[in-house]
């Protein structure tokens, strides 16, 4: 008798399991527009629209961001990116000092993705890191 009681109970925590995991799912894309900074951490990613461009923040270091604890003049950015724009894709590894005020970046498919801020929103937070893509030069003007 227990087990007839107990199997719609288990049906239902399962579906609510599934809903909840497909919610966080969406929870990790952004949508942004072009030449505007967004933020992400790792795992997520961001669509820039109207181009379709989406880049995705694969992994990220810990030894990333600040090279002091009270110096964030030169911040470090080790981790992978992968870009997309149907039908092209790229996997990067990348490895980059930004300066206060001078972008770090790479150039995919007529694109440039910036990146200008790695940080923590609190100590033992996750690190995030501030994009924006824009068009690379020769491909019109930004924005």
């Amino acid at each position: 008798m227990k087990r007839e009681t107990l199997a719609p109970l288990f049906l239902i925590v399962a579906l609510l399991a599934m809903g909840s995991a497909a919610g966080a799912g969406r929870a990790d894309r952004v949508t942004a527009a072009l030449a505007t900074p967004f933020t992400l951490g790792a795992g997520e990613t961001a669509r820039v629209e109207p181009e379709g461009f989406e880049v995705t923040l694969r992994t990220i270091a810990e030894d990333s961001g600040c090279v002091g604890a009270k110096d964030c003049s030169v911040m470090l950015f080790h981790g992978t990116l992968t870009m997309l724009l149907d039908p092209q894709r790229q996997l990067a590894n990348v490895d980059l000092k930004l300066a206060a005020g001078s972008p770090a970046s790479v150039e995919f498919a007529g694109y440039r993705v910036e990146m200008s801020d790695v940080h923590r929103a609190a100590a033992g937070a996750p690190l995030r890191v501030t994009f924006q893509v824009v068009r690379a030069p020769g491909r019109g003007t930004q924005g």
